[in-house]
């Protein structure tokens, strides 16, 4: 295949990318990069698990949290969070059981960059979302979505969709972004499955500029001044 035709279509295959990407866990985290709409590329790194505490259930780890990564509606990307079942922690979600608690917190950084020319910026609102939950009145569930800078974004086994507000002054690239699960079982079990983090992305195509009338007039004339000059 000639070069000439092969560039385009290198292009194209990059630009649409995969629409769901497996980014292994918090603990092992893969490459966790997802072109959308063939107009941004998100790209998530540098995953920590803070901490993890438990009373009468098995606490998480960074090898319990599984990372998974979808296109969203427009130019957005869903990371999902859901429980890994492990030899040392088989549930099949996150659990805290009568009378007990259970919870972690871990943060990541997140950029957006354009695949064609033009700019990027991260736009309101975030989204924290309870995707699978308890059933209510056993016990009090929430997942906090977080950001270096900006407030705190709760939403509860009540009401399991949160929409967030993002720092002031936010770009294109996001640190310390990240999620505070707690689980307190209450009079009974209390468990949350999987939940989302959702970032919304703007791009803005790059403008060719045109110019104006009267600047064609003055190349004209110039031209036409330097024929003069010559025939002279």
């Amino acid at each position: 295949m000639k070069r000439h035709l092969l560039l385009p279509i290198l292009f194209l295959a990059g630009a649409m990318g995969a629409s769901a990407v497996s980014c292994g866990t918090v603990a092992v985290p893969g490459a966790c990069v997802l072109n959308v709409g063939g107009q941004v590329q998100f790209t998530f790194s540098n995953f920590t698990f803070a901490n993890g505490v438990a009373s009468g259930t098995q606490p998480i780890t960074g090898a319990d949290i599984g990372l998974n990564l979808n296109a969203g509606s427009g130019l957005s990307a869903v990371l999902s969070m859901n429980k890994v079942v492990t030899q040392a922690n088989p549930n099949t979600v996150f659990v805290a059981n009568s009378g007990n608690t259970n919870g972690f917190i871990f943060t990541y950084n997140v950029s957006v960059t354009p695949l064609a020319p033009g700019t990027v910026l991260f736009i309101d609102p975030t989204k924290v979302e309870l995707v699978t939950r308890s059933s209510l009145n056993n016990g009090f569930g929430s997942v906090q979505f977080t950001t270096a800078g900006g407030p705190l974004c709760q939403a509860l086994v009540s009401a399991p969709v949160a929409n967030c507000t993002l720092p002031p002054g936010t770009t294109n690239s996001l640190t310390g972004v990240g999620n505070i699960l707690s689980l307190s079982g209450n009079a009974g079990n209390v468990s949350i499955g999987t939940f989302t983090n959702t970032l919304n992305a703007s791009f803005t195509p790059e403008t060719n500029t045109v110019p104006e009338p009267s600047t064609y007039a003055m190349f004209a004339a110039g031209l036409a001044a330097i024929f003069r000059i010559r025939r002279r």
